[in-house]
């Protein structure tokens, strides 16, 4: 009876251990991980600007996916004679049929496409403050198969950077200084990373199995007034 008593008093304290031991794995696990740039080999890129660059948009843009699907982007004809005529429209094209239309865009990240899923992500400028060239905008994701588009991400801030997995399951994009992923399956979005640069602009995102490609700004203040060169680095 004795031995019996002592055997659950134990078993309790090695559930209770257990149970903690879980809890912290899980809790820090929910973190994102911070990851230092600096620490990474970095080149220049040919890049000098981003978001608005001050120019009249006089012709149709076209960004093909494939034989019959497309992206638009053509000057807003209302507001040629303002100094809103930076604003453009945007327009998703399938069989020459206009499955989706966003008007006042400012400007347009590099759009991403998978082959497999037939899907396509887009980051949109909406909005640059000319006093510190800050930029907000949001992720599109639109689905040539089913012509259904929602946002991924309705904050994206100060960045362009967005791609999409060769296996079309999920989304990895940059909103300010963090790293997100977007999981088609349970349509979250979770902080993975985070480069403790404030001041960085975020300018494409590739990925390979070498890891993670970023184009950014480091100081976008200070490198869009003085046209420095954008950096590249790669991370895992």
């Amino acid at each position: 009876m004795a031995i019996n008593l002592y055997l659950r008093k134990n078993m309790r304290y090695l559930y209770i251990i257990l149970l903690v031991l879980f809890c912290s794995i899980f809790c820090v696990s929910k973190h994102p991980k911070k990851i230092y740039l600096d620490r990474y080999m970095k080149k220049d890129t040919v890049l000098y600007s981003f978001g608005i660059t001050n120019t009249r948009m006089n012709e149709k843009k076209n960004i093909k996916f494939n034989t019959y699907a497309r992206c638009e982007f053509e000057s807003n004809s209302k507001f040629e004679n303002n100094d809103s005529c930076f604003y453009s429209v945007l327009k998703i094209i399938k069989d020459e049929k206009c499955i989706f239309q966003l008007d006042s865009v400012l400007s347009l990240g590099n759009a991403k496409y998978n082959q497999a899923t037939q899907c396509a992500v887009i980051p949109i400028i909406f909005y640059q403050n000319m006093d510190d060239f800050s930029t907000d905008g949001k992720l599109l994701c639109v689905n040539f198969q089913t012509e259904h588009s929602f946002y991924v991400s309705e904050e994206l801030r100060n960045s362009t950077a967005a791609n999409i997995t060769a296996e079309g399951n999920e989304i990895f994009y940059i909103s300010a200084d963090t790293l997100y992923s977007f999981s088609f399956n349970s349509h979250k979005n979770i902080p993975l990373a985070t480069f403790e640069l404030p001041l960085m602009y975020s300018v494409e995102l590739d990925l390979s199995k070498k890891g993670i490609s970023l184009t950014y700004y480091t100081d976008y203040v200070d490198d869009f007034i003085n046209s420095n060169r954008a950096k590249n680095v790669r991370f895992r």
